[in-house]
């Protein structure tokens, strides 16, 4: 009997040797065969760390193989964190879009205070000052300034509001010349003040400028040829004593106006055709002019 038991038992013991060696492998020393059967885990590329693949067996042993190369960080633009103001810099940063690491800060400076003001010309004799453009003034209602960097203004420039969208213009009593074309198809300018200082308006002064419903001229002495052109919403326009010289065609295209004059009769510095109008809305190519008018 005993030696029946002995048999049993060693039978049991190379059953569960038999088992361990077949799942897991030959335990040390053990002379049975063990072919690897492996598993693998891939680990992907991040921003900074490379991608490869664990090939490992139930008995242990394992290996690395099938390298990926780091992806490398993708830039962002610059966020901006604070905004800045007037009194503190603000901030901003660069992150990878990835994995978000921040990459670099940067401080935003403090604003500068624009001042708006519109463009100047120093005269040739550097006495005044001439206005060129609109400069970086973003209102449609200007008001021009008697004098800058201590100098007076005298001159609305060649061009200077051009195409511009202004809606009414103040000037100052310090400008003597409005020049050519210093307003021409500012298409949105229903009111201009010319104060009595005004002696010149050149040539195509107000070109175009059909949003113009009324005009009173009082210092100037010269108003150019077609000073007035195609100003279609002009509908009155004074003329007060003083004025000197007009020029040919000053009102034409003019079609709705009617001209307030002082004088009682046509000075003799007027061009003849100084109030012609194509097509005039009176049914004749000439502007209505009423003589000997009295201003209140």
């Amino acid at each position: 009997m005993k030696n029946l038991q002995k048999i049993l038992t060693t039978l049991l013991l190379a059953g569960a040797t038999l088992a361990c060696a077949t799942a897991c492998g030959p335990a040390p020393n053990d002379s049975v065969e063990h072919t690897h059967t492996y598993e693998k885990t891939v680990k992907a590329p991040t921003c900074t760390k490379i991608g490869y693949t664990i090939y490992a067996c139930k008995c242990g042993d394992y290996y690395i193989d099938d390298r990926v190369q780091l992806l490398g960080h993708t830039v962002s633009d610059w966020i901006v964190d604070k905004e800045a103001t007037y009194e503190e810099a603000g901030a901003q940063h660069v992150e990878c879009t990835v994995c978000h690491e921040i990459l670099q800060t940067k401080d935003i400076p403090i604003l500068e205070e624009v001042i708006e003001e519109l463009s100047y010309t120093l005269s040739k004799d550097e006495t005044y000052y001439i206005v060129s453009g609109i400069g970086n003034c973003k209102d449609t209602d200007i008001v021009i300034p008697s004098t800058y960097n201590g100098k007076p203004v005298k001159t609305i420039g060649y061009l200077a509001f051009s195409r511009d969208k202004l809606t009414s213009v103040v000037i100052p009593d310090s400008v003597t010349m409005i020049d050519q074309m210093a307003f021409a198809m500012c298409d949105n300018l229903t009111s201009v003040v010319i104060p009595d200082s005004v002696t010149t308006i050149n040539r195509m002064a107000f070109y175009n400028c059909d949003g113009l419903t009324s005009i009173v001229i009082n210092g100037v002495t010269t108003i150019d040829k077609e000073a007035f052109f195609g100003c279609s919403g002009l509908t009155s326009i004074v003329i007060v004593d003083g004025v000197t010289t007009i020029g040919q065609a000053a009102f034409d295209w003019c079609k709705m106006l009617t001209i307030y004059c002082e004088a009682e009769e046509k000075p003799e510095g007027w061009d003849d055709n100084w109030n012609y109008c194509r097509k005039h809305s009176n049914g004749t190519d000439y502007c209505s002019v009423v003589w000997g008018y009295k201003s209140e």
